[in-house]
């Protein structure tokens, strides 16, 4: 295996967030596949002295950031997929193209899974969980924070 230097690594981390920011739309977002994670994965497994797992934790904090949710999410879920992928890479070279295809895809599984049990998880704890309420015939989607607004707002209203 010929050494490979830092500057091919990092444009196709490059290119790969230029390819996530795309604008999909229709069927082709629901196949779109996660260019980010493939590429940390593919550099993960052919040089991990190049990028390592905190290489595919930063890359996670991005992917939080484009994505809007949950700080962290994308972070936890990329360093223990690369963290699993670089477990098994010096066994993984000694299997055939299809046993590797195959582990990938068990590292893909693996992600969507972590991404999954984060999010359920922090929904069933409560962070940002809408509740329903009825006022007058009408129901309204709230969340705690607007609760407490309104809960606040209303001994106020009704004084005046």
């Amino acid at each position: 295996m010929q050494t490979t230097s830092f500057k091919p690594v990092y444009l196709s981390l490059l290119l790969a967030l230029l390819l996530q920011l795309l604008p999909w739309s229709g069927s082709m977002l629901l196949i779109r596949p996660e260019f980010i994670l493939l590429t940390v994965l593919y550099w993960n497994l052919r040089a991990p002295h190049l990028c390592n797992i905190g290489t595919a934790w930063f890359a996670g904090l991005v992917m939080d950031l484009i994505t809007g949710g949950l700080f962290g999410q994308y972070a936890l879920a990329y360093a223990l997929t690369a963290f699993f992928a670089v477990t098994y890479q010096r066994r993984l070279a000694l299997f055939n193209q299809w046993q590797q295809a195959g582990y990938v895809f068990l590292l893909l599984v693996q992600w969507t899974f972590l991404l999954l049990t984060v999010a359920v998880r922090l929904w069933r704890g409560g962070i940002g969980q809408p509740t329903v309420t009825r006022r007058r015939g009408t129901s309204t989607t709230r969340s705690p924070r607007a609760r407490t607004a309104a809960a606040t707002e209303a001994p106020a209203l009704r004084r005046r």
